[in-house]
């Protein structure tokens, strides 16, 4: 070897050994540092081909030379020498990084990219190559089609899962590319900042729906409806709500409402879902907040009217028509103020019937029980198309809807109500209330009282309900809702209990229960035990159950009685409803209420709702009644009693008469006086407990029931007492009244008293509709006498004279006038005495025809039909004018009815009993002459009739076919009458 070669040898050792020291100041963070905008190229020495420096270079040589090219800015020769030495060096990192590196400065990322997948898959552990790839990934993917970039930013994303901007920008390019998966992947990885922009969040939600995890995109959307504009949103949230299960979908949209209560957008959309879903009163209640927030809302104004127009609401869609007319569709605008019109033209012929000019004097109250979406086949159901008729006839009419609180402040303290005013109630606790009543009453803005029969929600009632009931959770929710007072309707008061030896069942609330172990009575202290422990049950559980206490109770079926009432008013119990009838005569605390019964037509209806509060009309067709005297049925054994019983009913029912008088008390001597009864009592024995079963048995038929019962004609002694009889004066001479029609005294107040206990037990022990004071209540000229009599004599009036016929005229008067005020004043007491026990009861008394127009007969009897006219219920008026020695029959019934016709009340209170025997019970009227009478008395205005006595015997009078063409020559003559 010569010289020169070992000099050219030891040349490139040395230059080696320099680009060796160089390349060390190029560090491996130089090579992998993010591009940067390189600076301007420095004058550097020009460095020599790595093959002039040695023969076999190393990688890590061939590395640092490269880098050292890449800081001259020479890049294509550093791309160069990185490639020719991952050729020799495949899996080198030192070349995969400078490679990478001048990739970088060359903008080549995607061949960058692929170079640190490369370096990441020789070596994972490398701590440097992920952000640069992540850096690299998320360049590329900016300009990359949408498919693309979501790939390269997934990929990002894996490197780097805590990124934040990598993973919102992967979420969005996931969108572009419909990649809802991934956008849910993005969207989870982001935090709770990142979550919040709306962007995301609508890329998000879209790819939940696309998923359909629709619980998550209600859950973003919900978030998303608080941007502005945000109406596709709103829609979007109420479509996916939709999806999810019922009660889910429901708390959804609830809680979306209670945050956004001001969304008209969300108002829309859930309107939309509901009428989808045929929920038209949620759909209304809807379109409605709609319409208050935006009124100029032409669509939400125009579809609610429609709705209500098709609902039948027609007042309510002339009122939305009113108030947004200006915004709607004109044509629509036609056709509905078309519709309603129509509507209202309806209603012309049942106002001509009816006096609306006058209308309710006081607030009427309506009680309403369940309600059926639609009637039955041959089913009377009230529908709740019914009552939609019901209360838009009542709005269209300028009647306006209250609450129990104003009503109960107008009458403690005088505060004014709105004119017609209507208060609602609703009674049984059905299901129907909060599916068909509620949303009806949301419409019209009508308050209501909602009764609770706390026994049947509770599962302990004694018959449970044939209809679905509400539940507690139910009514919970109903007691805040501002349209809702929650009231007690008793706990099972409502019950039938046993009330005779018979076994008929009757009202728990009103009826002594019938003890078939004992064969005795429920007593007193036990009824009243009883009603009271029932009442406070009803109150503890509706507090325990709702929340909330109640001070007001609807009796079941509307009985009450003053036991009752007293029990109630013991628990502070403000307010009370019963129901209405024409003999009604409740407390200041108890509202009567009129039943709205199923079938009730519209006509029937708004005849009731404009006679509320006023008298009685003269009905066109006549109510017809007959007389049933148990003297004819109780003989035998008890099943040949109960056989008579059942073929006096039959008889009744085949006369097709409305009204029964029944007789409560027997006369078996035939003296006028009453000396036993037919129901338990403690003044009379009792001859046979029939009287309650033989009630019963009569309305089950539906036949109203009267009871005629005597006044003073009873006998509660064999010897009765001389204080206690009347006594008459005659020939100088004072002695009991009789031996006919002996009488206790209505003076004396012992003798009073004992009247008295017989009608208590009378109410106690027996339900019935009338009562009808007997023919018993009367005082002849010489009587009373007695001492009680006189001592009031003198007292009222100063006559100390016993002998009538030594009395001036004036003082004769005097004395009638007090006998007569005293009899009625009897007569009315005894009725109040029932009615503490059956409020209900229509009373009436007897008044003999004579008495109508003859003012010598007044002296006679001691009565005074005009008096007793504007005191009772009724009155029962004889009309045989053969007791009375009359001339002219004809003229005397045509007078008689002239004259009732002519007083106030007549023609309504009075009932027409016609005499079918003569005074000595020689002869039966002729059906002629009996036809004649009662159309001379149909005539002239009287609408009730009756007859007596009725035979039940096969060859007694008078015949079924008589009784019937009689009835039908009545109906005649009224129909043809002009009243």
């Amino acid at each position: 070897m010569n010289f020169s070669m070992h000099a050219s040898t030891s040349a490139r050792t040395v230059f080696a050994c320099w680009l060796l020291a160089a390349c060390m100041r190029t560090s491996r963070a130089e090579l992998d540092a993010p591009t940067a905008p390189s600076p301007a190229p420095q004058p550097q020495p020009q460095i020599a081909s790595v093959e002039a420096v040695t023969e076999a270079p190393t990688a890590a040589v061939m590395a640092k030379t490269a880098g050292l090219y890449i800081e001259d800015g020479r890049f294509d020769e550093a791309l160069a020498l990185t490639v020719e030495g991952l050729s020799q060096f495949p899996d080198d990192r030192d070349l995969l990084r400078a490679k990478g590196a001048v990739e970088r400065r060359q903008s080549h990322h995607r061949e960058a990219i692929a170079t640190y997948e490369r370096l990441l898959k020789v070596s994972p552990d490398d701590a440097a190559a992920p952000p640069i790839l992540t850096l690299l990934l998320r360049q590329v993917a900016e300009g990359a089609p949408a498919p693309e970039a979501a790939s390269f930013l997934q990929r990002a994303a894996e490197l780097s899962p805590s990124d934040q901007p990598t993973l919102a920008a992967w979420c969005l390019a996931a969108a572009k590319a419909r990649q809802a998966e991934n956008v849910i992947a993005a969207y989870n990885g982001l935090d709770a900042a990142n979550q919040s922009r709306p962007e995301l969040q609508r890329a998000a939600a879209d790819s939940y729906l696309a998923v359909k995890n629709f619980t998550r995109a209600v859950a973003v959307l919900d978030i998303l409806l608080d941007l502005p504009g945000n109406r596709t949103t709103a829609e979007t949230f109420v479509e996916a709500a939709s999806h999810l299960p019922p009660d889910e979908g429901r708390a959804a949209l609830a809680r979306a409402a209670a945050r956004h209560p001001n969304n008209t957008d969300l108002l829309r959309a859930t309107a939309k879902l509901a009428l989808d879903r045929r929920e038209v009163w949620t759909g209304l209640n809807l379109l409605a907040r709609v319409l208050a927030l935006d009124p100029a809302d032409g669509d939400a104004a125009g579809l609610k009217a429609a709705l209500l127009a098709d609902l039948g609401c027609f007042t309510l869609a002339r009122e939305c028509l009113d108030a947004h007319a200006a915004a709607m569709d004109a044509a629509l605008v036609k056709s509905i103020r078309s519709r309603t019109e129509d509507a209202r033209r309806q209603w012309t012929d049942i106002d001509a019937a009816v006096a609306t000019e006058k209308g309710p004097t006081n607030v009427l109250t309506l009680a309403y029980g369940d309600v059926r979406a639609d009637a039955a086949p041959g089913s009377p159901g009230l529908t709740q198309a019914d009552l939609i008729r019901q209360l838009d006839y009542l709005k269209g009419h300028n009647f306006h809807f209250t609450s129990e609180r104003e009503v109960a402040a107008a009458r403690r303290h005088h505060d004014p109500l709105p004119a017609r005013p209507v208060l609602l109630l609703v009674q049984g606790g059905y299901a129907s209330f909060a599916q068909r009543v509620l949303p009806v009453l949301e419409q019209y803005n009508a308050p209501v009282v909602l009764a609770i029969p706390t026994a049947q929600l509770e599962g302990e009632a004694s018959i449970p309900s044939e209809n679905p009931l509400m539940n507690w959770d139910q009514l919970r929710t109903l007691g805040s809702h501002p349209l809702v007072t929650l009231a007690s309707q008793t706990h099972d008061l409502g019950a039938r209990v046993p009330v005779n030896p018979q076994g008929d069942l009757a009202l728990a609330s009103v009826n002594r229960r019938y003890l078939a172990e004992s064969a005795s009575y429920e007593t007193a202290q036990d009824y009243l035990d009883r009603v009271a422990l029932d009442l406070k049950t009803a109150m503890r559980i509706i507090e325990a159950r709702t929340g909330r206490m109640t001070d007001v109770l609807i009796w079941p079926e509307g009985a009450f009685n003053d036991v009752t009432l007293h029990e109630a008013q013991n628990l502070d119990v403000g307010m009370m409803f019963a129901r209405w009838s024409p003999g009604l005569r409740a407390p200041p605390t108890v509202y009567p209420a009129l039943d709205i019964t199923p079938g009730t037509g519209l006509a029937a209806f708004a005849r009731q709702v404009w006679r509320w509060g006023l008298p009685p009309v003269s009905p066109r067709r006549v109510l017809k009644a007959m007389p049933l005297d148990l003297q004819a049925v109780v003989s035998g054994t008890p099943s040949v009693m109960l056989a008579n019983l059942a073929d006096a009913v039959e008889r009744a029912v085949s006369l097709r008469v409305t009204r029964v008088y029944l007789t409560a008390c027997a006369d078996d001597n035939e003296d006028g006086a009453a000396d036993a009864a037919y129901f338990p009592n403690r003044v009379l024995p009792v001859k046979v407990d029939l009287l309650s079963h033989a009630v019963h048995a009569l309305r089950q038929r539906g036949l109203e029931v009267h009871l005629v019962m005597p006044s003073i004609g009873i006998q509660p002694l064999k010897a009765p007492d001389p204080r206690l009889v009347v006594m008459e004066y005659h020939w100088g001479r004072v002695t009991p009244s009789g031996p006919m029609n002996p009488r206790l005294s209505p003076f004396d107040a012992e003798a009073c008293r004992l009247i008295q206990t017989l009608y208590e037990d009378l109410g106690a022990y027996v339900d019935f509709d009338g009562l009808m004071i007997g023919s018993d209540a009367f005082l002849t000229d010489a009587e009373d006498a007695g001492a009680a009599a006189a001592a009031l004599m003198r007292e009222r009036v100063g006559i100390r004279e016993r002998n009538p016929a030594v009395l001036s005229p004036a003082q004769q008067q005097q004395r009638l006038e007090l006998k007569i005020t005293v009899l009625d004043a009897l007569a009315a007491d005894l009725c109040q005495t029932a009615k503490a026990f059956r409020p209900n009861v229509y009373g009436a008394r007897f008044i003999a025809g004579a008495v109508v127009n003859d003012p010598e007969a007044r002296t006679e009897f001691a009565q005074s039909f005009s008096d007793s006219l504007a005191r009772f219920d009724g009155l029962w008026v004889d009309v045989t004018p053969e007791r009375y020695s009359v001339r002219d029959a004809d003229a005397w019934i045509q007078d008689l009815a002239d004259t009732v016709a002519t007083l106030p009340g007549g023609r309504e209170k009075t009932m027409f009993a016609f005499g079918l025997l003569t005074e000595n019970s020689s002869r039966w009227l002729s059906r002629s002459d009996w036809v004649d009478r009662v159309r001379d008395v149909v005539e002239r205005g009287g609408r009730q009739i009756t007859y007596f006595p009725d035979e039940t015997r096969k060859d007694g009078l008078p015949k079924p076919k008589v009784v019937l063409r009689v009835h039908q020559e009545a109906n005649e003559a009224a129909h043809a009458a002009r009243d």
